[in-house]
């Protein structure tokens, strides 16, 4: 769990700014007195504040601490943050942002890159089981929308031309969707290539006899059978 010092002329002062700052509840952390205020001699010297150590009991709370903090140094500002946990899978919604297209950034690589720093540094470096899903006014949705309109345009080139389409590189969540609307249609197949974070997702035919050459064949059937026709027509005006 994080913890936070705080130091102010009491430990009442340094609670009170705790809660104010991070917009918590009593029931969301607990703390520890580091050091006890002290009066100074005659009001001149040797005087000395009151610390205390915070820690978020929460997950969720560590979250939105989180991204207090975050947004505070990048001076911006949100209205509210809201989180929900379904089996340890944390869907965050950073609602009302003053710039939402400076945290989303180009195809969301900022906001995909926030969510990554969120994960490795509340969930994976404490080995907690879950995984963190961040958002901001419902981009997701818009892009998953995109993604799949991508994948049906890239299965109509490969249908026209029977040559594989490279989407663009994608994190895993944003693969698995363009997986998933391909594989709903049984003629294409989708393979994986590269490294790192960001993959790219080839779109094929499914079955390599799905080609230009069975369309060949069915027009030399066609132009057979209407040359049999054209031989027939002749011999009946010969007679």
């Amino acid at each position: 769990m994080k913890t936070i010092e705080k130091t102010a002329k009491t430990v009442d002062l340094a609670i009170q700014d705790f809660k104010k700052e991070y917009k918590l509840n009593d029931n969301q952390f607990t703390y520890e007195v580091v050091q006890e205020p002290t009066s100074s001699f005659l009001g001149l010297f040797g005087g000395k504040d009151a610390i205390v150590k915070f820690t978020i009991t929460n997950y969720s709370e560590e979250i939105r601490l989180y991204l207090f903090d975050f947004f505070n140094h990048i001076q911006m500002s949100f209205d509210v943050v809201e989180i929900e946990n379904i089996d340890h899978v944390y869907k965050v919604t950073i609602i009302n942002p003053t710039e939402p297209g400076v945290i989303i950034g180009k195809d969301g690589n900022f906001l995909n890159d926030l969510e990554y720093l969120l994960n490795l540094s509340i969930l994976r470096n404490q080995e907690v089981e879950g995984k963190i899903i961040l958002d901001v006014d419902n981009y997701r949705q818009r892009r998953a929308n995109t993604l799949k309109r991508d994948a049906e345009i890239a299965m109509a080139k490969v249908l026209k031309t029977r040559v594989s389409v490279s989407l663009n590189p994608l994190i895993s969540a944003e693969r698995r969707l363009i997986h998933h609307r391909v594989q709903e249609d049984k003629r294409f197949k989708t393979t994986t290539i590269g490294d790192g974070r960001k993959k790219t997702v080839v779109i094929s035919l499914a079955k390599k006899g799905f080609s230009n050459k069975n369309q060949g064949n069915r027009k030399t059937f066609k132009s057979t059978h209407h040359q049999h026709k054209q031989n027939n027509h002749t011999q009946k005006t010969s007679e």
